[in-house]
């Protein structure tokens, strides 16, 4: 008795480069409402960071003190998944807020998307950390911001 395959239940993996799609993504069917939030809405599956960096360095001549920012980052998520990543309000300290940036680019990102069609959007980064005198960088672990 021949026993048909089944298909490999694991999210597909993405190649190389930026990944197109969130793998659990519920797409719509052809046959339901593309949404219930009103007459000509459409509900987007926002962006998702896939990995936050694992460092951020603190610039030299911030070393020498204890030191805490708060600041927010203006992420570009493009139809293909690459990102461009500008200071939307700053720590104060310039050197700190292109650590911060140049950090936070170049990370992967699953494409923003709506009725399954991808779509460039802008999100928010909050970003806020803290470091001790003597430490050349901030351990972030790949950690997600919260995104607005």
């Amino acid at each position: 008795m021949v026993r048909p395959s089944l298909p490999d239940p694991s999210p597909p993996k993405p190649q190389k480069g930026y990944p197109l799609s969130h793998p659990t993504r519920v797409r719509p069917q052809a046959s339901t409402p593309a949404s219930s939030e009103g007459p000509g809405e459409i509900p987007l599956d926002p962006p998702v960071m896939i990995k936050g960096p694992m460092r951020i360095p603190v610039p030299a001549f911030l070393r020498n003190r204890d030191g805490h920012f708060l600041m927010s980052l203006r992420c570009r998520v493009e139809k293909d998944g690459s990102t461009r990543v500008e200071v939307m309000d700053s720590s104060g300290a310039p050197t700190l807020d292109d650590a911060v940036r140049e950090s936070f680019s170049g990370l992967p990102w699953y494409r923003a998307e709506v009725a399954g069609q991808p779509i460039a959007v802008t999100v928010r980064l909050t970003v806020e950390a803290s470091w001790e005198a003597g430490q050349e960088s901030i351990d972030w672990g790949g950690r997600i911001p919260p995104m607005e």
